[in-house]
C-alpha cells in the first residue's frame, strides 16, 4: 500500500484550524483495487474498506468549521453534502469538488 500516496485519492478533506499551533491537513480515502483505504493526519495504520461510503464515514464523523473543503472523483458534490453530518454546526459553507455550498439542517445547496 506504499504505492496509495502516488496515485491521486478519490476523496479529500481539507481542514485548517485558523490557528498556527493546530494546523491545517488533508485527510485521503484512495481507491485500492475494490477496496478504499483512509489515509489521515490522525491515523496510525492504513484501514481498508470495502466501500467508499464505509470509508467516508469512519473518517468524517462530523463536520467542524475547521473543514474548507471537501472533493471526490466518484461522487457529486451533492453526493458528498449527503454525507456530511453537520453535528452541533446550524450551518457550515465550505467547497465541494471546488463549488461553494452551504449546508444546513434542512439540506444543501450550492451558493453563486
Amino acid at each position: 500500500m506504499d504505492d496509495l500516496r502516488e496515485s491521486d485519492p478519490v476523496f479529500s478533506l481539507f481542514w485548517d484550524s485558523g490557528s498556527a499551533g493546530a494546523g491545517a491537513d488533508l485527510e485521503n480515502i484512495y481507491r485500492w483495487g475494490d477496496r478504499y483505504v483512509v489515509q489521515g493526519s490522525s491515523e496510525s495504520e492504513e484501514v481498508t474498506y470495502s466501500t467508499l461510503q464505509d470509508a467516508v464515514a469512519s473518517s468524517i464523523s462530523e463536520l467542524t468549521t475547521a473543514v474548507k473543503a471537501v472533493s471526490s472523483t466518484e461522487w457529486s458534490a451533492q453526493e458528498i453534502a449527503n454525507c456530511l453530518n453537520l453535528g452541533d454546526l446550524d450551518e457550515h459553507i465550505l467547497r465541494l469538488n471546488d463549488d461553494p455550498w452551504i449546508i444546513t439542517a434542512d439540506g444543501a445547496r450550492q451558493l453563486g
